[in-house]
């Protein structure tokens, strides 16, 4: 279900991730549990929220809402890091 909604209207965000600073950005969905998780990195400087104002993100998270949980605004609801291994 996330794979076909996300195609449709994946390119445009997607592009705007770029000029953010943000780079190697994946989401992966778990078929059993229809859960999404999304992992990138984040260049110097950048802030993680930096993405969130451009249009094309919150058209994206506005087309999501209704199958993932967000806050009011619509933007992903975030995960807590529990480790990191560099």
């Amino acid at each position: 279900m996330h794979i076909k909604r996300c195609d449709r209207i994946w390119p445009e965000p997607g592009a705007s991730l770029g000029p953010s600073g943000i780079s190697e950005y994946a989401v992966f969905t778990d078929h059993e549990t229809n859960a999404l998780f999304s992992v990138g990195n984040q260049g110097e400087g950048a802030s993680p929220r930096d993405p969130g104002h451009r249009p094309p993100i919150k058209k994206w998270q506005a087309y999501g809402t209704g199958i993932m949980k967000t806050n009011a605004d619509r933007s992903p609801k975030t995960t807590e890091k529990v480790f990191y291994l560099e």
